[in-house]
């Protein structure tokens, strides 16, 4: 009797505790991009907590300890419908929590009893329907944002093609280069890049190596052929200048400035030559005469020096040899007859 007591006490005790575990979400009713709380109470343990969509599919997998809370994405999943989480944890399981996604009251609607004819879909809500049939196709790579998109299209038309993102983990590189060049001064070069665009290098591949080494490592993904290997420009021809082509290109502009200057001082003499005032100078026998005529019309001395020092180009020494023999008397030879 006793024995049969204390299995209706335990049974009872274990029974409490699996009651005791609890799923609660924030809502029930959920549209595409929206995020699902769920929180896990008196859980004694580990816990795993399972989401499936609406095929029944495990769609999603997060662990805790005791008493804690997680999220859900809703388009980590492309189905519309009603979406189960179930948690089993070291006390026992919980009872399944349901939420719908993008199906509005899918929780609170009840299937009609299996005895009751069936009703075509157009008449229960007095107008057709349209079930969407999604395709989607795979998920992109990790980007650096550390975000993954998917496009989708409803076989069914009844709704219009959307674009589908969701978080995911750190970006993975994907290193794709090129065959190596052709030697050339001891090394080999190739291209690379990241077909991932994670936009780091931690997995990056050597470009350069010598011509006879191995390849270095990390290696590439794989090796495209469609990808060229780095252009290696030829040194160019050393072509040697002459004297007059080096002192050119040395010094062309004080060549330049030294013959604008020469140009410009001859044509400055030129001008001088043309346009100053030339004086005119006379033999010195005219020179006394014109002094000695000047004298007798009665003109000052200084006055004719002055006429002679702006219009002629005699010196003062050949003027005042003029006016000296203007002051003689001229002498007259007579001729005598023997």
């Amino acid at each position: 009797m006793k024995k049969i007591v204390l299995l209706i006490v335990l049974f009872l005790l274990s029974f409490s505790l699996v009651a005791a575990v609890d799923i609660s979400t924030s809502k029930t009713d959920y549209s595409g991009g929206e995020t699902v709380t769920v929180t896990i109470t008196d859980c004694a343990g580990t816990s795993i907590v399972e989401f499936h969509n609406p095929g029944g599919n495990v769609v999603d997998i997060k662990s805790g300890e005791g008493s804690w809370s997680t999220s859900y994405n809703t388009l980590s999943d492309s189905a519309d419908g009603k979406y189960m989480i179930e948690a089993t944890c070291t006390n026992g399981a919980a009872p399944p929590k349901n939420f719908c996604v993008d199906a509005p009251g899918c929780v609170s609607s009840v299937p009609p009893p299996p005895d009751s004819p069936s009703v075509p879909v157009s008449s229960q809500a007095g107008g057709s329907a349209c079930n969407p049939n999604w395709s989607c196709d795979a998920w992109s790579f990790c980007g650096p944002n550390l975000m993954q998109t998917h496009s989708c299209i409803d076989l069914n038309n009844c709704q219009a093609a959307k674009e589908e993102s969701r978080p995911c983990e750190a970006c993975l590189e994907s290193w794709v280069c090129s065959v190596w060049n052709e030697c050339s001064a001891g090394a080999q070069t190739r291209a690379c890049y990241d077909e991932h665009f994670c936009e780091t290098t931690n997995l990056k591949p050597a470009l350069q190596k010598g011509c006879n080494a191995a390849d270095p490592v990390p290696p590439p993904v794989r090796i495209s052929t469609q990808l060229p290997p780095p252009y290696v420009p030829q040194a160019p021809a050393v072509v040697q200048q002459s004297f007059f082509s080096k002192a050119w290109d040395n010094y062309k502009y004080y060549i330049l400035g030294g013959a604008a200057a020469i140009a410009l001082a001859v044509l400055v003499l030129l001008a001088l030559h043309i346009f100053m005032p030339k004086k005119v100078a006379y033999n010195l026998n005219e020179l006394k005469q014109w002094v000695r005529k000047e004298k007798q019309m009665g003109t000052a001395d200084p006055d004719i020096r002055e006429i002679l020092k702006q219009n002629t180009g005699w010196t003062d020494q050949e003027i005042d040899m003029a006016f000296e023999s203007s002051q003689q008397p001229s002498r007259t030879i007579k001729n005598t007859s023997a």
